[in-house]
């Protein structure tokens, strides 16, 4: 920005000297530098914008996907101890003490034996 601020005054000079061809490419120059530096500055913004946009979004799936792999562990563990209740519900001598329900479940259930081995 010093370099046209240094042109702008020796234009403002070229002017006043009466010499305005050569202040009028001063000017001419001094405003295409300004522009160029302008649209580098602009193009650099626009860049960072578009990062910015791209680690949020990549921010955003992440934690979607984690918030979905959850959802879905919960769901998988309700569902097996649905099932692991089910079966034990259905099991004869629900009602009676814990010991001999976890047998006679554990004894309807052979997959469930293998498991707990």
């Amino acid at each position: 920005m010093y370099e046209m601020d240094i042109r702008r005054i020796m234009g403002d000079a070229y002017a006043d000297a009466g010499r305005y061809k050569e202040a009028a490419e001063t000017y001419r120059v001094a405003v295409l530098k300004c522009d160029s530096i302008n649209k580098a500055t602009l193009r650099m913004n626009e860049e960072t914008v578009q990062a910015n946009y791209r680690i949020q979004k990549a921010l955003l799936e992440k934690e979607i996907g984690a918030k979905r792999f959850w959802q879905i562990a919960v769901g998988g563990a309700s569902l097996f101890v649905i099932l692991l209740v089910g079966e034990c519900y259905e099991c004869p001598g629900f009602i009676g003490n814990w010991r001999s329900r976890s047998v006679k479940c554990v004894n309807r259930m052979p997959w469930f034996r293998r498991l707990i081995r």
